[in-house]
């Protein structure tokens, strides 16, 4: 064979094995991923891109890639992968899906609208591209609404590693239950999905002083070199439920449920807990139990066939010694997306994970509550809880608004998982303000505040000494306050807290109306010359109405003062017609007119100054009287004032003692 044929074979031969090389690097990437591999997948797929001849090979792998990324919360190097597909034209539209999913859990709803309108218009029936669009155009909404719950990062269940899905056990809820990558477990194995250490589960107790002690790995054959996950317990910490995942090379990593019992301090041999009946199959994934309080119900993860897409949450039932086949939790709280970590509290709630109900990105939590007609009724937790990263595996103290809960939003980049607290301080409710006298502005610190509630409580308060008081409400309560003073016309208010959920301090200010001197009427308006009421007076009216209706004893004289323009039987008359028209409007409104009388005073009874005109108007002094001779000696533009604060409308008690016939 002459030289240049074997030079040519060999080319032929290495190009050939080439080709094979890389047909065989994406097929053992593609199987890694199919197992759910991830973390594997990740070298198999670089290798196999370096491999590619073809654009559409090169598009194919970074897609994948892109995928495992995704699946490991690495959103950052999931976008980059992903783009790279995209120049290499890779043709399936779930790309654009994907990119938007991502987009979405790293804040960018731009970017994740655009993804979610693209895959839209290709598949118009996508519920996941419809509730993706609806979150970001409600999120800057979402955002303003409050929670009332406040978050923090727990320092003492967190490492350097990961942990995830926190358990409250007992009533004292003073023992917690985690998973955990940390060092120091029985797991040694990395695993083949993220490419961290196996979990193990911990736990946690507060001890005397009220701290929560350094996190300890189970003691005895719970934990394994395989994969421990979610964790539920019994009420009386006695059985446990778990998840394992063991991970078999070149196989699915299926996930299962264990259950064990402890005996005094130690937890016995697990045993495989069987949900299927022989005539059902078994599932590719049995994972995150949850336990009813009453034990009777296990709800679950499982992406078992009749679903609504992804992985959904399934329940069975105990029926005296044995367990119901698996029943969906139906399409109000399952959707097309993965619904993840169940957990059940009281006898009506259900909360758990979601990426398919719209959300802020990501998983979100949410509460899922059962109707006595038998619906569920799902809604998102909010914010703080959830976020734009993953947030899922909530616990509750019992009876109680606080817990703990599962987030990767303070790791962006490696996606790892922490444990976050959380609590809803009970709202608290106050009533505050200031009593004064509505003279002058005096504070009033011998007055009383009498305060009942439809609870049947029923107080007494006293300001302070500047008239300020602060009084504690109860939630859920109708109030009705009265104020009163010696020598004071009484007033009333009512406060109402039912139904609210935020904390709120209500602010009521008291002007009490002295029974010794008469009482200014403000912005009672008569037209020039007229005595009508006109409508812009129905205001002040309306007050002086409730004042009367609320002291029903009380008897008064209404009087009417003019300037000193005009002849003084005009003026009489003309003061007398507008008393007796604000007495006619009084009547009007239902006040018995064996209360009231009227009389015109014209221009016979000028103004005293007192310390309130004299602070408002400077060119006033305390104790001026506002006679005609007095006014002309100011300038022109002051005696229109002073003429202003001599055409008044008063009142004033002329009786304590009525009593209706």
């Amino acid at each position: 064979m002459g030289l240049k044929k074997i030079i040519l074979l060999s080319a032929l031969i290495v190009l050939a094995l080439s080709g094979c090389k890389t047909s065989t690097a994406y097929k053992k990437a593609v199987k890694r991923f199919e197992t759910g591999e991830y973390s594997r997948a990740v070298a198999s797929f670089r290798t196999a891109t370096r491999r590619a001849k073809t654009p559409e090979e090169k598009g194919k792998s970074n897609y994948y890639l892109g995928e495992c990324y995704r699946l490991n919360q690495q959103n950052i190097k999931a976008l980059s992968a992903y783009r790279a597909a995209l120049r290499y034209k890779f043709a399936d539209s779930i790309i654009f899906l994907q990119m938007a999913d991502v987009s979405l859990k790293m804040g960018n709803t731009r970017d994740a609208k655009t993804g979610f309108k693209i895959y839209l218009e290709k598949h118009p029936e996508s519920q996941r591209a419809i509730n993706g669009i609806i979150s970001c155009d409600s999120l800057a909404i979402w955002a303003k609404e409050t929670t009332g719950y406040k978050v923090e990062l727990f320092k003492s269940f967190n490492s350097r590693k990961s942990e995830a899905c926190p358990v409250i056990v007992g009533k004292e809820a003073d023992l917690v239950y985690f998973n955990s990558t940390r060092d120091g477990g029985k797991s040694l194995k990395t695993s083949r999905i993220t490419g961290l250490k196996n979990n193990d589960i911990y736990s946690s107790r507060i001890d005397s002083k009220g701290r929560w002690l350094t996190p300890e790995p189970l003691v005895g054959p719970i934990n394994t070199p395989d994969d421990e996950g979610a964790v539920t317990v019994s009420p009386d910490g006695k059985v446990m439920y778990y998840s394992i995942c063991r991970q078999i090379p070149g196989k699915s990593n299926g996930v299962e449920i264990y259950r064990t019992e402890r005996s005094g301090a130690l937890w016995g041999a697990p045993q495989k807990f069987k949900i299927f009946t022989d005539s059902i199959a078994d599932s590719l994934v049995l994972a995150h139990p949850a336990l009813s309080a009453d034990e009777n119900v296990l709800f679950f993860a499982s992406d078992l066939k009749g679903g609504y897409g992804g992985k959904d949450i399934w329940f069975i039932k105990k029926m005296g010694d044995k367990w119901t086949d698996p029943e969906n939790a139906g399409p109000q709280i399952n959707t097309s997306g993965d619904e993840l970590y169940p957990v059940v509290r009281g006898s009506n709630r259900l909360y758990f994970a979601s990426n398919g109900h719209p959300g802020f990105g990501g998983l979100d939590l949410f509460c899922a509550v059962l109707s006595d007609s038998g619906q569920w009724h799902v809604s998102n937790m909010g914010i703080p809880i959830n976020s734009n990263a993953d947030d899922f595996g909530i616990t509750f103290a019992p009876n109680e608004e606080r817990g703990f809960f599962t987030s990767n939003r303070a790791d962006k980049i490696r996606g790892y998982d922490h444990i976050y607290s959380f609590i809803k301080p009970e709202a608290k409710f106050e009533l505050s303000g200031i009593i004064t006298d509505s003279g002058s502005g005096n504070p009033l610190p011998d007055a009383n505040i009498r305060i009942i509630g439809n609870d049947g409580s029923n107080e007494k308060y006293s300001p302070k000494r500047d008239g300020k008081f602060t009084i504690a409400l109860k939630k859920g309560v109708d109030y009705v306050y009265l104020v009163s003073a010696k020598g004071y016309l009484n007033d009333k208010a009512e406060v109402s807290t039912t139904g609210l959920k935020e904390s709120k301090i209500f602010t009521q200010n008291f002007s009490l109306t002295s029974v010794r001197k008469p009482v200014r009427l403000n912005n009672i308006f008569f037209e020039f010359g007229k005595w009508d009421v006109t409508t812009g007076s129905a205001a002040e009216l309306d007050k002086l109405v409730k004042n009367l209706s609320e002291n029903a004893n009380i008897s008064i004289e209404i009087s009417a003062h003019t300037d000193m323009v005009g002849n003084d039987a005009y003026n009489l008359d003309l003061s007398a017609k507008r008393a007796q028209s604000v007495v006619n409007y009084l009547i009007s409104k239902g006040i018995n007119s064996n209360r009231l009388t009227s009389k015109g005073y014209g221009k016979s009874v000028p103004v005293s100054i007192d310390k309130e005109w004299s602070e408002k108007y400077k060119f006033l002094k305390e104790g001026d009287v506002l006679t005609p001779e007095f006014i002309l000696t100011l300038p022109l533009d002051q005696q229109e004032i002073a003429n202003q604060i001599n055409r008044r409308t008063e009142f004033r008690v002329t009786s304590t003692s009525f009593k209706a016939k």
